[in-house]
């Protein structure tokens, strides 16, 4: 920091002796101190800004390279699995009719598609997720949904004459609801 002297007798101080010789210019010292500082601020702000922009292209190029991060397209869960041999527990059917509510689902869920890595079968009127772990294609597992006190409630389609249950399934390769239907 350098300090400015101006020759002048107003308001000086005293050099030499107490002779009155300099004094102090003050506002080209505060100026050189504003000049100063912005440059010094600048220069501080150059470091953490090329930090940042570094490590955002460390990410992205981490994060194209890596196969498993790559956008994963999964399958309908419709294609890629097939329920059989459903028994449900159902509410009296003559007064409930055409509304039908399911109190507990039992099904056989098969691979059709190919193997399902990380399979869950998810919740249907409050039921609890059901992890199945892995199903290789061709093989099929048994599961078993309690609805709970409400039940599931479902309507009787004429198209099919049945009652329409979705069942949502998700896994690695696959997911979605698989739809059947439970006859008349």
């Amino acid at each position: 920091m350098a300090l400015a002297l101006t020759r002048t007798h107003k308001h000086s101080c005293s050099f030499n002796g107490g002779k009155p010789k300099y004094r102090f210019d003050y506002d080209f010292v505060v100026k050189t101190r504003r000049k100063s500082r912005r440059r010094t601020s600048r220069k501080k702000l150059i470091l953490p800004i090329s930090v940042v922009i570094i490590i955002v292209v460390i990410a992205v190029a981490v994060y194209i390279s890596n196969p498993s991060s790559a956008g994963r397209n999964p399958l309908p869960a419709q294609d890629y699995f097939t329920i059989e041999n459903s028994t449900v527990d159902t509410s009296d059917f003559p007064e409930s009719y055409p509304n039908l509510i399911i109190y507990e689902l039992s099904f056989t869920l098969r691979a059709v598609g190919g193997d399902a890595t990380g399979l869950v079968v998810g919740s249907i009127a409050n039921s609890d997720l059901k992890d199945l772990g892995d199903l290789a294609k061709g093989e099929s597992v048994f599961v078993n949904i309690q609805t709970g006190s409400f039940g599931y409630r479902t309507r009787f389609d004429e198209e099919y004459q049945g009652f329409r249950v979705e069942i949502p399934i998700t896994c690695y390769e696959a997911e979605g609801k698989v739809v059947f239907y439970i006859p008349l």
